[in-house]
């Protein structure tokens, strides 16, 4: 097999897009009183890096990913990008008072729990689609010339 993951790209294209995707949440908010949701921030970055991934696998490979391999790279896919967007949460949370009070108590530790689990069911199996997308996508264009 002639694909490799270069984590260190995909730790960089993935804290690039979550900034990015972030800063045009709060100018959206700022500038335009269009409050959206930080959710964007939280999905957009794992579906970009693993589409990514994708077209550099199917330049590698000339083909999609397949099987338990390309399972186990999703769930690494997934769990990176779940602490990179962890780290992050956790520094804004820290660097803006108030914001990670609430979740010291054993309620709002168990809130975060609970979002904590179903974000890594979401990462883990969004990363495989997109994975695999991105991939069939590259092939598409490759075929069309």
């Amino acid at each position: 097999m002639s694909y490799s993951v270069k984590w260190s790209r995909f730790v960089m294209r993935y804290a690039l897009i979550l900034i990015g995707i972030s800063l045009l949440l709060y100018l959206a908010g700022k500038f335009f009183n269009f409050n959206l949701r930080s959710s964007g921030a939280t999905v957009v970055p794992i579906i970009l890096v693993t589409m990514l991934e994708g077209v550099d696998f199917a330049k590698a490979q000339g083909e999609t990913p397949k099987g338990s391999w390309a399972w186990q790279q999703s769930a690494l896919f997934g769990f990176v990008g779940l602490g990179i967007t962890m780290a992050f949460a956790a520094f804004f949370m820290s660097a803006f008072p108030g914001g990670l009070g609430q979740f010291l108590t054993p309620v709002g530790f168990a809130a975060l729990s609970t979002i904590t689990v179903i974000m890594a069911v979401f990462f883990v199996v969004g990363a495989r689609l997109f994975f695999w997308m991105g991939a069939r996508n590259e092939l598409k264009r490759q075929s069309r010339g």
